[in-house]
């Protein structure tokens, strides 16, 4: 596990998933909207890496356990400024933050209580506003043999507040 600290400005495509669904359709759509526009995607950073990332959906109600398998899935990739982003495409801008990077070879594999001793303990904060996670890939539409799990995180005591 590393511990880093990273603003992420990030342009691509997004859908409504319900988890209790077949939902790989939807992720499949996703990619597929991202790779039939990527060439057309100005600014992206270099070495393009394709990021997958699970937000909180805002029509659930977490609270209540209402519809908490509602989430929304983007696929995209990091730019290094908005301008040359084509209309149509989704833009996220999250803040600068620290992030456990994890690597991963299997979904799933990866548990936040990895993150028991280091201090620190996820950023539910920044998890309802922006992320719950990004899974970072070297490949589009394809995980590979293993790829980057991040989490935002605080520490410890400022997680606790």
């Amino acid at each position: 596990m590393e511990i880093i600290r990273k603003q992420y400005l990030l342009a691509g495509y997004e859908a409504a998933i319900d988890l209790k669904e077949s939902h790989w359709q939807g992720m499949d759509d996703v990619k597929a909207a991202l790779q039939a526009n990527l060439d057309a995607i100005g600014n992206k950073a270099q070495p393009v890496r394709f990021i997958g990332a699970w937000e909180a959906d805002p029509g659930a109600d977490y609270r209540k356990k209402k519809n908490h398998s509602r989430r929304l899935y983007f696929y995209g990739v990091e730019v290094t400024r908005l301008d040359g982003v084509p209309a149509g495409c989704v833009t996220k801008e999250f803040p600068e933050s620290a992030f456990a990077v994890f690597k991963e070879r299997a979904h799933g594999s990866v548990k936040y209580d990895q993150l028991d001793g280091t201090g620190y303990g996820p950023d539910g904060g920044f998890q309802e506003k922006y992320a719950i996670d990004l899974e970072i890939f070297d490949a589009i539409g394809t995980d590979g043999p293993e790829w980057d799990f991040v989490v935002p995180i605080l520490k410890r005591e400022e997680a606790s507040n």
